[in-house]
């Protein structure tokens, strides 16, 4: 079998500068739950599991609500303020013109990484990986994404 190149990239502050729209769904979650979190703070500690972050702001009977409740203001908060890192489209460009793969790296939800894939038009082929430990591992074809919060990768 030939060697074949593969690249991997973390999506966030690699590819994207997903903080101002991590801090604004942080926002408008404290504003729905009532509950404070610094926003700020948060956005200083991203690559952990989402859980990891809310344990901080929430007390324990209330964390899978809060999780659920982000996830679900994510798209509408977090995806438009988050920007392409310079470089990042044509570091991606390059692997993929050598004939190579791209795995994207990421604790997210596979849905929430391929809506900032999607909307700073990275071209992807299939959906991102879940970051979910339920989901089942799937084999690496021409170019993947990985979480880092589970063995699992599925093409995007």
């Amino acid at each position: 079998m030939a060697d074949r190149l593969v690249v991997g990239f973390d999506l966030d502050m690699t590819l994207v500068d997903s903080r101002p729209g991590i801090a604004a769904a942080f926002r408008a979650l404290s504003a729905q739950t009532g509950v404070y979190v610094d926003a700020d703070a948060a956005v200083t500690r991203l690559g952990p599991p989402l859980r990891h972050e809310l344990r901080i702001w929430f007390p324990p009977e209330r964390v899978e609500e809060a999780v659920d409740a982000y996830r679900a203001l994510y798209p509408a908060y977090a995806i438009t303020p988050s920007v392409l890192l310079p470089g990042a489209a044509e570091a991606v460009g390059a692997v993929r013109d050598l004939g190579g793969e791209v795995v994207v790296v990421t604790s997210k939800l596979g849905r929430l990484a391929r809506l900032h894939l999607d909307h700073l038009g990275l071209p992807s082929r299939r959906s991102p990986a879940t970051s979910s430990r339920r989901a089942r591992p799937r084999p690496l074809p021409s170019t993947a994404c990985a979480s880092t919060s589970a063995t699992t990768s599925r093409t995007w």
